[in-house]
């Protein structure tokens, strides 16, 4: 899946979760979108930075996500949270372990 459909996907996703008042798919989309976001950001250094201060913007192309990268970011949340939910089970914490379960089904469906 290309990413500028996984992002219009998502986005559907999301105000349907709303309209449908469901909290954990509304964070979790949430989540996973600003992920994307976060990935595609250019990291600041000295060479991206004026070199006198300055009143313009100076905007730098984001990165480009290729499927795989977007593949590994879904699989390390899917992982993160699959881990979390072991420690949850372990604990004896159901409420949370549910919601990480529903959180992980519904990553399971991106990938």
């Amino acid at each position: 899946m290309l990413i500028v459909e996984l992002r219009n996907q998502m986005s559907q996703d999301l105000r349907m979760a709303m309209k449908n008042r469901d909290k954990v798919a509304v964070a979790l989309l949430r989540t996973l979108m600003a992920t994307l976001d976060n990935a595609e950001a250019v990291a600041v250094d000295h060479a991206t930075l004026p070199k006198v201060p300055t009143t313009e913007r100076h905007e730098v192309p984001r990165k480009e996500l290729t499927s795989d990268d977007v593949q590994q970011l879904l699989e390390r949340e899917l992982a993160e949270r699959q881990r979390a939910h072991g420690e949850y089970v372990a604990l004896g914490l159901a409420a949370e372990a549910e919601r990480l379960q529903t959180e992980i089904e519904l990553i399971s469906d991106y990938l």
